[in-house]
C-alpha cells in the first residue's frame, strides 16, 4: 500500500522506529550507540527462531540479538548494540505496539531481562517511562500483553 507521501506504511514505520530508537538511546545515556531494526514477516520470524533458538512452536513478536563484543563496523564510529527483529505481519497496523516492541528489544540489547519477577517489573517500568517520553500511548493488544508476561 502506498500513500500520498509516496512512502509505504512499512517505510513510514521504519523511519519512526529508527527515530524512536535514537531518542531512546539518548534517554538511556547511550548517545554513541546504534541498532539495526528489521520489520519482518511471520514466516521469516519463524525461520529465525528455528535457526537461532531451535524451536518452532510459538512465533515471537520481537527478537533481539546483541552484537558480539569487538565485532568490527568500519562503516560507523558508533557502538553497534545489535539487531532487533519485529513481527511486521502481526503488528504492522498497530504503531504503538511496534514502538513498544522496538523499546522492549532495545532494552534487551542493553542487558535488561525479565526472567525473574523483580527484573520483569523493573524492565516493564522502564518501558512505560520510555514510551511515555516518546509520546506513545501504550495500549497493548491481548496477544502482546500475554507474550510479555509469559
Amino acid at each position: 500500500m502506498t500513500v500520498a507521501s509516496g512512502r509505504t506504511a512499512r517505510e513510514r514505520a521504519m523511519r519512526t522506529l529508527n527515530r524512536f530508537a535514537g531518542k531512546t538511546l539518548r534517554m538511556l545515556g547511550k548517545t554513541g550507540a546504534g541498532v539495526e531494526i528489521s520489520l519482518i514477516s511471520e514466516a521469516d520470524m519463524r525461520e529465525i527462531e528455528r535457526r537461532t533458538l531451535g524451536r518452532e512452536k510459538k512465533v515471537l513478536n520481537v527478537l533481539a540479538f546483541p552484537e558480539p563484543t569487538g565485532f568490527p563496523h568500519p562503516e560507523t564510529k558508533k557502538e553497534f548494540l545489535g539487531e532487533i527483529y519485529v513481527n511486521w505481519e502481526r503488528y504492522g497496523s498497530r504503531p504503538s505496539e511496534l514502538a513498544y516492541l522496538m523499546v522492549h528489544g532495545l532494552l534487551h540489547l542493553l542487558g535488561y531481562r525479565h526472567g525473574r519477577k523483580n527484573d520483569m517489573m523493573a524492565m516493564y517500568r522502564l518501558e512505560r517511562r520510555v514510551l511515555e517520553r516518546l509520546g506513545v500511548r501504550q495500549r497493548l493488544s491481548h496477544d502482546v500483553a500475554l507474550d510479555y508476561w509469559s
